[in-house]
């Protein structure tokens, strides 16, 4: 499995002992994976000593044998002959500084300037803060609340304060808003907007209607009767040893039959018998 890949071996709960605090016949286990040239790395996930160095570690390891893999292959000799690396020479003693355009300086002067003093220019995301903490990541929206005093940023709100809802105080103007509403509403009351339409309708309008009231009743029969058809096709039928059997019906119907039904009650008696 690890043929031919990069191993280290990382050497956890060192805050409870170290590699040098082993016995010597132990310490000559890990000196064995030493002299095969894999990497022994001590570290401690209670502490967190070490862990950061044993991720730089891998990484290094890892991308140092991708590069060597792809160096390897066929494909580098195809591309080497196609690239060259140049070290330009000094040719006089002027100095030649980057150059930056005006434009780029300014725009980077003015991603820097933020209403807020006290967020930086550029931050986290809440997707970056998320993978970071894990589950100790928790949505905090009041944090980039911008106010006079950042300290007020979590300060509880309420609803109801002295019998008055705080909601009605947060527009300052609102009552001269809606007097001004009311205003706009009388005017139109006394100019009759709101008053019904009271003109009679014709007898053309009143035979359309007619006709409609008429079409709509008799769509409601033909759907009436379209859900009765389904409904008589979805139950489905008695078969007829289910179904009762009336015995005056059967005795006339024996009757008709020529069937003599005087004696039924000694046949009956000798049934039992």
């Amino acid at each position: 499995l690890f043929t031919n890949k990069p191993l280290i071996i990382a050497l956890n709960k060192i805050d409870i002992k170290r590699l040098d605090e082993l016995s010597p016949e132990k310490r000559a286990v890990f000196e064995q994976f030493a002299k095969d040239d894999v990497k022994i790395v001590e570290m401690s996930t209670f502490s967190e000593e070490g862990v950061i160095e044993v991720r730089n570690e891998a990484c290094d390891r890892l991308l140092a044998h991708r590069v060597d893999i792809k160096l390897k292959s066929r494909k580098v000799n195809d591309v080497l002959n196609r690239l060259h690396v140049t070290q330009p020479l000094k040719r006089d003693e002027r100095v030649r500084a980057p150059y930056i355009p005006e434009g780029v300086i300014q725009r980077l002067e003015s991603m820097q300037v933020n209403n807020c003093q006290d967020q930086p220019a550029k931050k986290k995301t809440e997707r970056d803060l998320e993978v970071e903490l894990e589950e100790d990541y928790h949505l905090d929206l009041r944090k980039t609340w911008c106010l006079e005093n950042s300290d007020e940023r979590y300060d509880v709100i309420p609803e109801i304060y002295r019998n008055k809802n705080i909601a009605d105080y947060i527009d300052p103007e609102i009552m001269a808003k809606l007097e001004e509403l009311e205003h706009e509403e009388e005017a139109r009351d006394q100019a009759g907007f709101y008053d019904l339409d009271e003109s009679e309708d014709d007898e053309e309008t009143t035979a359309i209607r007619k006709l409609a009231k008429k079409i709509r009743y008799k769509r409601q029969v033909i759907i009436g009767e379209s859900r009765s058809k389904k409904q008589a096709r979805r139950t489905p039928s008695v078969p007829r040893p289910k179904k009762p059997i009336v015995r005056e019906h059967l005795e006339s119907t024996m009757s008709e039959l020529g069937i003599d039904m005087d004696n039924k009650e000694d046949v009956r008696n000798q049934e039992k018998n």
